[in-house]
């Protein structure tokens, strides 16, 4: 893979050069006919040429991680480039550090790669942004729940006061009642004593 620092002219001439050699074959596939494979087809080449090696080892998980985060920009797009697809957190801060990486510069990235980690850093914010809506509307609800609770234990609290107030009025009324009932007839008996003495002399 030609990257983007490589002179695009020598690359090509070289490419051909390893054709021309038989050292190499280019083919392409049907997906993807404007994509060129190379394959190494001298076993010379394969197990003499110790830089190739050497760059084979160093981009192997470079290659591997391009060619996953590759793939599911196109499993995206083929989903219709909506929310089906998107990258999850984790995934996202994947691609996000690949795209940073001098690997990205050097291998490349499919531009739906970024249109991905975009339109996937929007729902993730957008997911962010209505869980603390939810979190700020259950913590008002709750604050409205305790507030009701309050008002009402501050009620009941005036009521009862209330009704022992009423409570004990009724009770000394009737208490006063009683000794006014016991003292007006105390005071008629001792009436009628005297009125009864008064008559016997």
């Amino acid at each position: 893979m030609r990257t983007v620092d490589d002179d695009p002219t020598l690359f090509e001439t070289t490419l051909q050069h390893l054709c021309d050699h038989r050292l190499i074959t280019l083919s392409s596939t049907p997906a993807r006919p404007d994509e060129r494979l190379v394959d190494l087809a001298h076993e010379a080449l394969i197990q003499s040429w110790h830089t190739l090696h050497t760059w084979i080892d160093e981009r192997r998980e470079a290659e591997q991680t391009r060619r996953r985060l590759s793939m599911r920009a196109a499993d995206w797009v083929r989903r219709g480039r909506g929310s089906s697809g998107l990258l999850d957190d984790i995934e996202l801060l994947e691609a996000q550090r690949w795209c940073d990486s001098t690997d990205a510069r050097d291998l490349g990235m499919e531009p739906d790669l970024l249109d991905l980690i975009a339109e996937s850093s929007a729902a993730i914010e957008q997911a962010a942004r209505a869980a603390e809506t939810a979190r700020r509307e259950r913590e008002a609800l709750l604050e409205a729940r305790a507030a009701a609770e309050q008002q009402h234990a501050r009620v009941l609290r005036r009521s009862t006061v209330l009704l022992s107030g009423l409570l004990l009025a009724s009770l000394v009324t009737a208490v006063l009642a009683v000794v006014f009932g016991l003292q007006a007839r105390r005071n008629a008996q001792e009436a009628q004593q005297r009125a009864a003495e008064s008559h016997g002399l």
